[in-house]
């Protein structure tokens, strides 16, 4: 099985809703998604990923790049919100860069 990463798009905000059922139990507002997705593409410390198979997104995560100031104050990421769909959970997957 062959999965694109890419990162996420407004057009995705309802395929992204219905993963968050699963994640949370209910839907989320697709217009806020999608406004939430303009103002994080704004933020060059932040990405929505969202894996795809055969353009169907089946899995997503946020990601944030965050300044630490231990040490030698190198950034970390920290992952959020990450999402498969029960679907795909038990798939071997490829990923295609």
């Amino acid at each position: 099985m062959d999965i694109k990463v890419r990162m996420a798009k407004k057009d995705d905000a309802f395929e992204l809703s219905e993963l968050f059922v699963e994640f949370v139990g209910t839907g989320s507002n697709i217009e806020k998604i999608q406004n939430q997705l303009d103002l994080l593409h704004n933020q060059p410390n932040y990405y929505v990923a969202v894996a795809c198979f055969e353009e169907k997104v089946v899995g997503t995560a946020l990601v944030i790049v965050c300044p630490d100031i231990v040490g030698e104050c190198q950034p970390y990421l920290l992952v959020e919100n990450v999402v498969v769909s029960s679907v795909y959970q038990e798939v071997e997957l490829v990923r295609n860069s």
